[in-house]
């Protein structure tokens, strides 16, 4: 039995995107492990990051003493 035209294109056709498909999957990286972050405990007289946002909002720029000054 042969098969006709258009069924051959369009086994050819699916053929291809399959090994397009696999080989892209082939080809991509895979997944960076999970890694767990852990931040260590603020040295005495250190700021947390929640204090050093919240100095940079207010303007104090994280410096004991209150905001630096800018020059113009």
């Amino acid at each position: 039995m042969a098969l006709s035209k258009r069924t051959r294109v369009l086994a050819t056709t699916f053929v291809l995107v399959a090994a397009g498909v696999a080989a892209a999957t082939a080809m991509a990286e895979p997944p960076s492990p999970t890694v767990e972050r852990h931040e260590a405990p603020p040295a005495p007289g250190d700021m947390t990051a929640q204090e050093l946002e919240a100095a940079f909002r207010n303007g104090d720029h994280g410096q004991p003493g209150g905001p630096m000054p800018i020059a113009p």
